[in-house]
């Protein structure tokens, strides 16, 4: 069966691929440095053709898509959908884009997701 590696050796090495179709979920306490851990994953996965969907709870939409900026990756060609989970809870009036969903908590993306093509 196709699948994915993650880019990180010893996960993939205890892991094995991932199938596609996978949702993966990183969880974990303050300072765990999970979120290195899901930028070398989502870095690492770039080039394929597949989507990926981001669901961020934390920084808005545009932060998510300046990080890859910031680590000189190309997302030109992507396909990179981010759902926004902050800036509505934030009360701040900003528009979706073709890239970018607002919802107001993760809950939400279900419906969202009801509407939209498939990146």
């Amino acid at each position: 069966m196709p699948g994915y590696s993650l880019g990180i050796k010893e996960l993939d090495d205890y892991l094995g691929s991932i199938r596609e179709g996978t949702n993966l979920m990183m969880i974990g306490p303050p300072m765990s440095r999970k979120d290195e851990l899901l930028d070398a994953i989502l870095s690492h996965n770039l080039g394929v053709d597949d989507g990926v969907i981001i669901v961020s709870t934390r920084e808005p939409g545009e932060r998510v898509l300046e990080w890859f900026t910031e680590q000189g990756l190309d997302i030109s060609a992507a396909n990179i959908g981010i759902v926004d989970c902050v800036t509505k809870t934030l009360g701040m009036g900003a528009p979706d884009t073709a890239r970018i969903k607002r919802a107001s908590s993760p809950v939400d993306y279900r419906y969202w997701c009801e509407d939209q093509p498939v990146l």
